[in-house]
């Protein structure tokens, strides 16, 4: 991952048994540990400044060492309760999903804590693409919207939200900001600026990104590191995700491609994580995230907000 590889360049020649001005960012856990958060995830939507949609989703959860190992970790993450899925649930989604176990996820990361891979992703991709057909039945059999257009425009949306990488980056978002920063050390003061990407949720090129990561605060004798992250999305993005809804959606873009020109995207994340970098968990995290999107005269700011605090 760019941001990995980036970050170790703050490694270089380091040791953490002899060098004691920086901060080693890796796991040390063992098989049985376990930690227990509350998490809340915050969405508004704002058009043309008014605020017309607000949802509020809290839940505990556990954070679980199944195995370690010399090459990794198997983590069991466990919901307080059933898992956000993308919208409000109507009666049809809420009974198309009775049958899936979404209470728990395992996963594995390297020796140092990095993410690897999500091991059960395929029934919470089973689980999203039933949630999708229910809400596909319930709106078409209103007979308000063209049954085509409806679906050429939510199967790429189906893809972001039912893929493993979809499923870390959406449903389970918090899990890529537990995280972010294993693998490298951490010295007071240090700003490492870099290019990164954001991933397409349309399906097409990574969106081009400017980051820049920031130690705010860092106190050895507490093994604690508070740190500060922006994204934001170049210019140059919001052509790709132009180029990308003419290849999603060629039937709306016109023969000449153009009924997408007057449309702009922007993203901007504002991150700030305290750690107890030893053992390796995250007291507390704040994340923002406002997407903006232009078309015409109608502007479209959508505010996430994800809140993680460690409670025991």
């Amino acid at each position: 991952m760019p941001l990995l590889l980036l970050l170790l360049l703050l490694t270089a020649g380091v040791s953490a048994q002899i060098d004691t001005t920086r901060a080693p960012f890796v796991a040390y856990w063992s098989a049985g540990d376990t930690y227990h958060f509350e998490v809340s995830k915050i969405k508004s939507t704002y058009v043309n400044e008014e605020l017309t949609k607000s949802d509020t989703n809290t839940y505990r959860s556990t954070f679980e060492v199944m195995d370690s190992t010399a090459h990794n970790y198997l983590i069991k993450y466990t919901f307080g309760q059933s898992i956000q899925t993308p919208g409000p649930l109507d009666p049809a989604i809420a009974s198309a999903l009775d049958s899936f176990a979404l209470d728990y996820i395992l996963y594995t990361t390297d020796q140092n804590g990095a993410f690897e891979k999500l091991v059960n992703w395929e029934a919470f991709s089973a689980a999203m693409r039933q949630a999708f057909a229910a809400a596909e039945r319930s709106v078409i059999g209103k007979g308000e919207v063209d049954t085509t257009l409806f679906r050429t425009l939510l199967a790429p949306v189906v893809e972001a939200y039912s893929s493993e990488a979809g499923i870390y980056n959406k449903v389970v978002n918090e899990l890529q900001h537990f995280h972010t920063f294993y693998g490298a050390s951490y010295g007071r003061g240090d700003t490492l600026r870099y290019e990164d990407s954001f991933g397409n949720m349309f399906g097409g090129d990574p969106f081009p990104v400017e980051s820049e990561l920031y130690v705010e605060e860092l106190n050895w004798s507490d093994d604690f590191v508070v740190l500060r992250h922006f994204n934001r999305m170049t210019p140059e993005g919001a052509e790709v995700f132009r180029a990308t809804l003419r290849q999603a959606y060629p039937d709306v873009a016109g023969e000449d491609g153009s009924a997408f020109d007057g449309m702009s995207l922007d993203i901007f994340d504002d991150n700030w994580y305290a750690f107890y970098y030893y053992p390796g968990i995250p007291y507390k995290i704040e994340n923002d995230r406002w997407t903006t999107l232009t078309a015409a005269d109608k502007v479209t700011v959508t505010h996430e907000r994800l809140l993680v605090e460690w409670v025991d």
